[in-house]
């Protein structure tokens, strides 16, 4: 049976790639608000910057996805920076991958209060590690971060529970990640 979407899915769906096709279309450039006359409202701004452990990887593809079904790819610049304008009262899922990484998501919780219509910025960076043999990722099923409105700093931020809960699981991923990493290195050092 074919599932059928409310019209406010369809309507996201066009609001988000209108505005990430934006600089394609040549409606407007890579820093510039389809928003020119007046302050953008009704939507967050994500900014990112996706890295490895060298720094800035270079393009990484970023999907995004409503109820796991991806509505939209694109990809980050030379520089591993993206930006990815949402529509408020929404959630999405992130997507960041790239050939020979480890993929990572961030659930994106759009949601604000009755009456708050203004336009929202969040800033993250992002660490993307290489596919080693022998890593267990089965943490990173779950997404990394969730990012939803604080009422108390009346802006976007990481969820803190969940990010206090996955802090201790993604530190022993990491620790593994780097133990496997010095022993591929003496490996090729006997070579």
């Amino acid at each position: 049976m074919k599932t059928r979407y409310p019209f406010a899915v369809y309507k996201w769906i066009f609001f988000i790639l209108l505005i990430i096709s934006a600089p394609q279309l040549g409606i407007a450039g890579p820093n510039v608000s389809l928003f020119h006359k007046k302050k953008a409202q009704n939507q967050l701004e994500l900014r990112g910057l996706i890295q490895d452990d060298l720094g800035s990887m270079g393009r990484v593809t970023v999907s995004i996805c409503i109820d796991s079904t991806v509505i939209f790819t694109t990809q980050s610049n030379r520089s591993g920076r993206c930006r990815i304008v949402l529509p408020l009262n929404g959630r999405f899922t992130l997507l960041f991958s790239s050939p020979g990484y480890v993929t990572k998501k961030i659930c994106i919780n759009t949601k604000v209060p009755p009456g708050r219509t203004e336009g929202y910025r969040f800033d993250f960076t992002l660490d993307l590690f290489e596919q080693i043999n022998g890593l267990d990722i089965s943490v990173l099923k779950d997404p990394i971060a969730i990012v939803t409105f604080n009422n108390f700093i009346r802006a976007f931020d990481y969820d803190y529970n969940y990010t206090v809960a996955i802090n201790e699981s993604i530190k022993k991923l990491y620790g593994e990640y780097y133990s496997l990493k010095e022993m591929e290195k003496k490996e090729e050092g006997r070579k």
